[in-house]
């Protein structure tokens, strides 16, 4: 019982830590940050491929546009970081690609050519917005569908806004926003919040998550102290 408690209040603890974080950063409900903007020029995408040969849609666009190519990665430098734009795992052998793309969101092109590819959906691309050019493996289509892309099929190509096609309807608060390839969602404008997004103001997070954690580590407390009779000693 004791060790019980122990790991909960430790749980607890972590919790709590996190909630104030999240709190001063404004980040809480956030999926999304984009950890491939980075300082230094680093391609750990390479870890990925054992194989040398490597297609030239990447590599061509980098060099196209000016930008950096390591490896198989093409990288944008600003004065702030180095941003990931363009990969290639052409020749891989990946079989599937789910949480492969989570911190890659800048990404403008995309090679996955010559991969034993199962099955995919447009999940797997959520948050790659500003994906242009993603090249598929033989009688793969596109994510999202035709509809998503102005040219689909083993090449997709100018990925559309599906706020537009999909004439999604928002509340008179809300707004819609493109996530990925055939994905979007209604959220609500700034300075408003809740269901239908109704209400006026900013969520206030910090008593949500105090709302949560303190009833919590007091019913935890009750506990421990009232069952700790029943525990058995040696």
């Amino acid at each position: 019982m004791i060790v019980h408690f122990y790991r909960q209040l430790k749980s607890l603890i972590l919790a709590m830590t996190f909630v104030v974080t999240t709190y001063k950063t404004g980040t809480c409900g956030n999926g999304m940050d984009l950890f491939e903007e980075t300082t230094f020029l680093d391609c750990s995408f390479s870890d990925y491929c054992q194989r040398s040969y490597v297609r030239e849609n990447v590599r061509k666009y980098c060099s196209e546009e000016n930008l950096t190519y390591i490896e198989r990665c093409c990288f944008n430098k600003t004065s702030m970081a180095n941003v990931l734009v363009g990969l290639d795992l052409s020749n891989c052998t990946l079989m599937n690609v789910s949480d492969l793309f989570k911190n890659t969101t800048n990404l403008v092109i995309l090679d996955l050519e010559d991969n034993p590819l199962l099955n995919y959906t447009k999940a797997d691309f959520l948050g790659l917005t500003h994906l242009e050019y993603l090249y598929l493996p033989e009688n793969k289509t596109c994510p999202g569908g035709e509809a998503a892309w102005s040219s689909s099929g083993t090449e997709c190509s100018g990925q559309l806004n599906p706020c537009n096609y999909l004439n999604v309807s928002c509340t008179e608060n809300g707004q819609c926003h493109h996530l990925g390839p055939g994905i979007a969602k209604c959220g609500c404008l700034p300075g408003h919040y809740g269901y239908k997004c109704l209400r006026q103001g900013t969520f206030p997070t910090l008593t949500y998550c105090l709302a949560i954690c303190i009833p919590t580590v007091l019913f935890s407390a009750f506990f421990w102290f009232t069952q700790r009779r029943h525990v058995k000693t040696d």
